[in-house]
């Protein structure tokens, strides 16, 4: 995953087998057959939408991610589960301080406002404090012993303290509590992040799209930037300091400067859209599956909530 998704998400996409058809793509560890494009003609993309913010950037596969509340409710949910899990073997910590963090930007797409190109270069703003916090927060967490980690993920003793330690240890036993599964199958939220990924790149290997990062490629070149496209921009290893550099600003400034001239923004919003619906349509059992599970893990995750308070 680039650069740039990384800043937008904390999100890690697991490594999934991908077979090729004539026509699509079936994704071996979770049986999605996608229609992506492959083979098929570029689908039509009508009236292309006007992207001024970041809040304009939405996609049809966002509704299926869990909000930022449904999170920490499963999160925490699952803390109670282990935490009373690994009691049962002499055990105990005290529950994290969850708390709903906001929706950060929505960069899949990369830079649109000038203004943040301006203060902050390809980096959110906050993203110096953000990393900051990161820190602190780890080096504040309590170091676990190697009994505790291998009765928290099965990797232990079979037995501790004469007790039976669950099959995939006190993590597994939580999510099956809950319902959960991180197979990549509907109900886990891998299986929409697969589908956000095919989505992609069958965008960036359409047409359009690559008529539109070669126009931008050259306006870059003129203001004295040469990248193939934006994604070499943002990635830039020279930008990989917490604070935007001169230069990272002024190549981030540029950089929006020929979106907006050759409309990248919205070409690149309005094929990925149109991939995305074919993948909807594709996948629209599968996708009732996946809404009909998170639904059960947040009523479980309610009521092992409502018990602990």
């Amino acid at each position: 995953m680039r650069r740039m998704a990384l800043l937008a998400s904390s999100v890690a996409v697991a490594s999934m087998a991908v077979t090729v058809a004539a026509c699509g793509v079936t994704d071996a560890s979770t049986g999605v057959e996608a229609s992506t494009g492959v083979g098929q003609s570029e689908p039509e993309l009508g009236a292309l939408p006007r992207i001024g913010s970041y809040d304009d950037v939405v996609f049809p596969l966002d509704s299926y991610h869990l909000s930022p509340e449904q999170k920490v409710t499963l999160a925490r949910a699952d803390d109670i589960q282990v935490r009373d899990c690994m009691r049962r073997y002499g055990f105990d910590f005290d529950l994290p301080d969850r708390a709903v963090e906001p929706e950060l930007e929505n960069r899949v797409i990369g830079l649109i406002d000038k203004d943040s190109a301006a203060s902050f270069g390809y980096k959110p703003a906050g993203f110096a404090e953000h990393s900051s916090r990161v820190r602190e927060a780890k080096s504040e967490q309590t170091k676990w012993s190697p009994e505790m980690m291998g009765v928290l993920n099965g990797e232990g003793p079979s037995k501790v303290n004469g007790v039976e330690v669950p099959e995939g240890g006190c993590d597994a036993e939580a999510r099956q509590h809950l319902a959960r599964n991180t197979d990549g199958k509907p109900g886990d939220e891998n299986f929409v992040i697969r589908l956000e990924k095919m989505s992609g790149e069958a965008t960036e290997a359409d047409s359009r799209l690559k008529k539109a990062f070669a126009k931008w490629s050259d306006c870059m070149a003129e203001a004295g930037f040469n990248y193939r496209d934006p994604w070499q921009a943002n990635g830039d290893p020279a930008f990989a300091e917490e604070k935007a550099s001169a230069r990272e600003v002024a190549t981030a400034t540029a950089d929006v400067k020929c979106r907006s001239k050759h409309d990248v923004n919205g070409i690149w919003v309005a094929v990925r859209t149109a991939y995305q619906n074919r993948l909807i349509e594709a996948n629209a059992e599968a996708l009732r599956q996946h809404e009909s599970a998170v639904a059960e893990q947040l009523r479980k995750a309610a009521d092992v909530l409502a018990a602990n308070r």
